[in-house]
């Protein structure tokens, strides 16, 4: 960022937004970049903005850069209920990803209660799902199975929807569809879909993710369930199990690499599996597209 200097505090939010949304999680030199350049424009910062700055750092690899974000941010006296849901939604998804990861060591600025329960509950508002007709066909074909679970679950502590969970268990089942993915790199997750995989992990929950494209191939769809279970080295727990978790995986894809690489798929260039297909395939630079909403005159709001 050789043109760092002229960078506005709307440019700063958009280019953090842009880059996360696409996934980019290890451009440490953008984002130590982003942070100078934020810290000489504080005092013209607009709260929304440095929220949108704050999520964009929340999807890092790694938990510091966030950290100092939110300092930052709450270094001078923020009105919680001044902003609007988006922002606050993407302020709490920031303070799961610093109050559960345990690589974080440094101080986090503490919330009042009444700002925490709105953070919470903005998180909630945003993050719902209208679910879809699959989902409904993947709620149904569980219980066909015996897992039972509930439809549509909120976690409390973080504000995060789950498709299908199992409270006791703390296990859930989450219907990818293709709004989780890019257009135009159809097997790569999208920033917003890896950093709620991430907060789901940090959080404690056991997470099986059924791809729509593995659901619409499916003769049987509830070898399709067992499948994805398979996958994702996840017991359900139901009669019918065994029969189906002691098949073979495809050759390359064992249950460990395919879990870590669909929870958040941590490396940004990392192989993903094509699901259904047991392959692999790497994006090279210049596979993203990104795009950064609104004009220039304001910044681009996608974190929530």
């Amino acid at each position: 960022l050789d043109a760092k200097d002229d960078l506005l505090p709307v440019d700063v939010a958009n280019i953090a937004w842009g880059f996360a949304a696409a996934g980019e999680t290890d451009r440490g030199d953008l984002y130590e970049a982003l942070f100078d350049r934020a810290t000489s424009l504080f005092s013209e910062f607009k709260p929304h903005e440095l929220a949108n700055v704050v999520w964009s750092y929340a999807g890092l690899d790694d938990p510091e850069p966030c950290r100092r974000m939110w300092a930052l941010m709450f270094s001078r006296p923020v009105d919680v209920a001044a902003i609007d849901d988006v922002a606050k939604s993407q302020l709490q998804q920031a303070y799961v990803r610093l109050t559960k990861d345990a690589r974080v060591t440094g101080e986090i600025a503490p919330l009042p209660a009444p700002d925490r329960a709105a953070l919470v509950a903005s998180f909630r508002e945003t993050d719902s799902s209208l679910g879809s007709r699959t989902q409904k066909a993947v709620s149904n074909a569980l219980t066909q199975i015996g897992w039972d679970h509930l439809d549509e679950h909120y976690d409390a502590e973080s504000g995060l929807s789950l498709d299908m969970a199992q409270l006791e268990r703390k296990t859930a089942v989450e219907f990818d569809g293709p709004v989780h993915y890019f257009a135009n790199e159809p097997w790569m997750l999208t920033g917003r879909s890896k950093l709620k995989r991430r907060l789901l992990d940090l959080v404690g929950w056991d997470v099986v993710y059924v791809d729509y494209r593995d659901w619409d191939a499916a003769t049987n769809k509830l070898d399709c369930i067992f499948d994805a279970f398979r996958k994702h080295g996840v017991d359900p727990r139901v009669a019918r199990a065994d029969d189906f978790l002691l098949k073979p995986l495809p050759a390359g894809e064992s249950s460990e690499e395919f879990a870590a690489l669909q929870r958040y798929a941590a490396a940004r260039l990392a192989p993903s599996f094509a699901p259904g297909g047991g392959g692999e395939s790497e994006c090279g630079p210049g596979g993203f597209f990104l795009d950064f909403g609104p004009s220039c005159g304001e910044a681009a709001h996608g974190g929530g």
